[in-house]
């Protein structure tokens, strides 16, 4: 039967007298008589009619209660069928940082940092260079152990803010840590902080070379780190990539500055989150102009930079208008990958119904579809011009407040299209918050060391907490709570060098109860003279009432002056006070 006669057969709908009666086997013809049986019968029980009718009502209540349901339309990108989640790892909170903060890069850091301070000695011809009374006289290599329990320091101090390092070791009752005095002493973490390297300066490329690499300081940890993440989860469906401004005021070339940041000068960097829960996938590191095609962009680059190792699996990447444009959307069309953001109408290849769209507030959106990707132009409070390639431009009535309507509510017909962007494009910023909820702003002089102490640490201790959390079927759990369980792991099987700060925080002797002595401080300087620190009562640099003493209480090896301060100090518990002339008569 020819095309045409089966069209005027069943769709012509002139004839009022005739009634299509159905087929005959010789009407289809042998190519599709072939391959269907006009005599098989279509058995279906009760049971199988029931689950029909039971699916289709679900699917219409599914569509009642979620408006987003049927919101997309991508026929031609491959199903997401990935298992979300943790991958290859398990364990308590420990465990699991340890597992993405390995001892691969742990041992880099440790090696690098000794390194670091043997290269410094050697430049500066010898140790007997240094001044009489520098901290780096007292230096020896650092350990592994003794790098995990810095690292648990640097996270200690996100819990308690205070203004400098020396305030974490300040002595005053009212005010002093004991956690910090019995980890490790104050000029021991400044020494390891100050020689602190990820890296062997000698091997550095110079500037003017074409192997020169900007993040040469920090990279091969920041790739270690990166391929950690990447390899113990894999994120959902949804993504987005964002930039990130790590706040920082230095000098360095790479500096930014972005007003609309709640810190408008730093380090920018490109991310890729999980949209669900923020967890950090890729990030790289924004150091200027790179070689490219210039008729596509820095910000089509990065986009197909960052997510590289996720083309062709059916993902949906969100991102913001400075990263939009039809050809970005098209090259990620190309590796099945689908995408929605907002749009600049002036990007090359918008369509110039797109460009001169003028939706007034309380229309229906302008819809233009070009090939799999769909223009949407819509009005609220304000214009809002999408892009996307993965949702239709259907429409759901939305309640909203309004004071000027009756009842004080008014109803918009809201593209579903741009609801998900709103609920899906934040996750770089989830991510963001919750690095910045115990990150201590450390002030440093180089910027690459801001970059991996108060970013790449956090962002992993915020990604092990985030698969912990899958781990444990979502339970809550306070960061505080998370952070401690994860120091008390870096702490273990350390033993401070110093035997002085080795008691236990638990159960300190008590110097109010036990007996005391007073006695010569036996400690000697470098240059053979007996040491005078200062007193534990009476002195206090901070308002520059300094007092030094030659005697030293033996079982709690503090220096104090034997009158009055030896007294106060076994006898008052808040024992501090103002040295003056008359004191010690």
């Amino acid at each position: 039967m020819a095309e045409a006669e089966f069209y005027e057969l069943v769709g012509n709908s002139d004839s009022e007298d005739d009634e299509f009666m159905g087929f005959y086997p010789e009407d289809i013809g042998d190519e599709i008589g072939e391959n269907f049986d006009l005599d098989a019968d279509i058995d279906l029980d009760d049971q199988e009619l029931r689950e029909i009718e039971q699916e289709v009502e679900n699917e219409m209540d599914r569509e009642d209660r979620d408006p987003k349901h049927n919101a997309y339309f991508s026929p031609w990108l491959t199903e997401f069928s990935e298992n979300s989640g943790p991958k290859h790892v398990e364990g308590s909170e420990s465990d699991i940082f340890l597992t993405l903060f390995n001892n691969e890069i742990i041992d880099i850091l440790v090696t690098q940092t000794n390194l670091y301070y043997e290269q410094y000695i050697t430049n500066l011809g010898g140790v007997e260079n240094l001044k009489p009374h520098a901290r780096a006289r007292k230096w020896t290599d650092v350990t592994n152990s003794e790098m995990k329990a810095f690292i648990g320091i640097i996270l200690y101090m996100g819990v308690v803010r205070l203004p400098g390092y020396d305030s974490y070791w300040n002595t005053d009752e009212l005010i002093s840590l004991k956690g910090f005095t019995v980890l490790m002493p104050r000029d021991r973490f400044l020494n390891i902080l100050s020689f602190f390297h990820a890296a062997d300066n000698s091997q550095e490329p110079p500037r003017d070379s074409p192997n020169f690499d900007p993040t040469y300081k920090f990279s091969e940890v920041a790739k270690l780190l990166v391929s950690q993440w990447q390899h113990y989860y894999y994120p959902g469906r949804e993504l987005s990539v964002d930039e990130t401004l790590i706040p920082y005021k230095g000098r360095t070339k790479y500096l930014q500055y972005i007003p609309s940041k709640p810190h408008k000068w730093g380090l920018k960097t490109w991310t890729l989150a999980e949209s669900s829960t923020g967890y950090v996938y890729n990030w790289v590191l924004y150091t200027g102009k790179a070689a490219g095609d210039p008729t596509k962009g820095a910000a089509h680059r990065v986009v197909m930079n960052v997510t590289e190792p996720l083309l062709h699996k059916g993902h949906h990447l969100y991102c913001d208008n400075f990263f939009t444009s039809p050809s970005l959307f098209q090259d990620l069309e190309d590796n099945q990958t689908g995408a929605c953001g907002t749009l600049r109408t002036n990007r090359i290849g918008v369509p110039n119904a797109v460009k001169t769209a003028k939706p007034k507030k309380g229309d229906l959106p302008v819809v233009v579809r070009q090939g799999n990707k769909l223009y949407i132009c819509w009005h609220d409070k304000r214009q809002v011009n999408m892009l996307t390639t993965v949702h239709n431009g259907s429409t759901y009535t939305k309640t909203v407040r309004s004071k000027f309507h009756d009842g004080h509510v008014r109803e918009v017909d809201h593209p579903r299209a741009i609801q998900l962007y709103t609920q899906h494009m934040g996750g770089v910023d989830v991510a963001d918050q919750q690095t910045q909820y115990c990150v201590s702003q450390h002030r440093m002089l180089k910027w690459w060391k801001k970059l991996v102490i108060c970013n790449l640490l956090e962002v992993t201790f915020c990604n092990s907490k985030i698969i912990w959390k899958s781990l444990n079927g979502g339970k809550k759990v306070s960061s505080m709570k998370f952070r401690l369980a994860v120091i008390h792991g870096l702490l273990e099987g350390y033993e401070p060098t110093n035997k002085r700060f080795a008691r236990p925080v638990n159960n300190p002797p008590s110097r109010l109860t036990e007996k005391h002595f007073p006695s010569m401080n036996p400690h000697m300087t470098a240059g053979g003279r007996r040491s005078t620190p200062d007193c534990a009562v009476c002195s206090d640099r901070e308002q520059k009432k300094r007092h030094q003493t030659q005697f030293i209480c033996l079982q709690c090896d503090t220096p104090l002056c034997v009158y009055p301060c030896f007294m106060r100090y076994h006898s008052m518990v808040y024992f501090k006070i103002t040295c003056s002339p008359e004191l010690h008569k």
